[in-house]
């Protein structure tokens, strides 16, 4: 008896396994990752290291590298959603259920930021113009393409989300149609895919600093091929309790 109440026990979830229903250290992770993004919008994307010299040089060029915050954010997106998904696939409201949470976290706000965008910059309050088409385009979250369509992309930051809706579309799909090993390939293939395409970009002299989806998605991919070995018999539903 004691023998099995101890291997009962064993088997439950410890404060030491990897994947725990609270997870602090992911809130840290997104932290920093803030962190690198506002440091590099503020001081080294909007000024540069031109004219600077000594310690104001230093410290511009050392927000240069917090672009990698948005990797990190695509890091951290692809490993709990994709652990949320892999515990909802059995459910019959599978899609249901994702997409009204996620349409019920995003779209309100996304649009109320588009609104805000469409009248402030139209009354003089903002200075940078929104033009009509940047806005549709952004309204179907395609603002990380606008170039594609001869349309110049006005307010950069938007197309993180656009990526992140992509992979909301998508990725769903693929989940619930593969096995936990056929996600893991398919992740492996996307993070060999996309350094291939900028390489390629790189070699024919296109820009590789655009953010499109066939670009970048190796970010919210890396989290994946090796998730499903980490959520074995069932055991995934540690994860979605840390869910976004």
């Amino acid at each position: 008896m004691t023998n099995s109440t101890s291997q009962k026990t064993d088997l439950r979830p410890r404060d030491t396994d990897l994947l725990r229903s609270k997870m602090p250290e992911l809130d840290a992770l997104r932290g920093i990752a803030i962190l690198l993004v506002l440091f590099f919008h503020g001081f080294g994307f909007r000024y540069g290291l031109e004219g600077l010299s000594g310690f104001p040089k230093l410290f511009v060029a050392a927000t240069l590298p917090g672009w990698i915050g948005v990797n990190l954010f695509f890091v951290l997106s692809g490993f709990l959603i994709t652990g949320i998904l892999l515990d909802t696939k059995p459910n019959a409201r599978y899609y249901r259920t994702f997409y009204t949470r996620r349409a019920l976290r995003i779209l309100p706000l996304y649009y109320a930021v588009l609104l805000l965008l469409a009248v402030l910059t139209r009354t003089g309050w903002v200075n940078r113009h929104a033009s009509w088409p940047f806005l549709i385009l952004s309204f179907f979250y395609l603002s990380n393409v606008t170039e594609l369509f001869g349309v110049t992309m006005q307010y950069g930051v938007l197309w993180s989300l656009a990526v992140e809706e992509h992979f909301y579309l998508l990725w769903p799909a693929a989940v619930r149609s593969l096995s936990r090993y056929g996600v893991a390939i398919v992740s492996v293939i996307i993070c060999v895919l996309c350094p291939s395409l900028r390489a390629f970009y790189a070699i024919r002299g296109y820009d590789t600093g655009v953010g499109y989806t066939w670009l970048v998605a190796d970010g919210l991919a890396t989290e994946h091929y090796w998730l499903p070995w980490l959520v074995v018999h069932g055991d995934h539903a540690m994860i979605c309790a840390t869910s976004r």
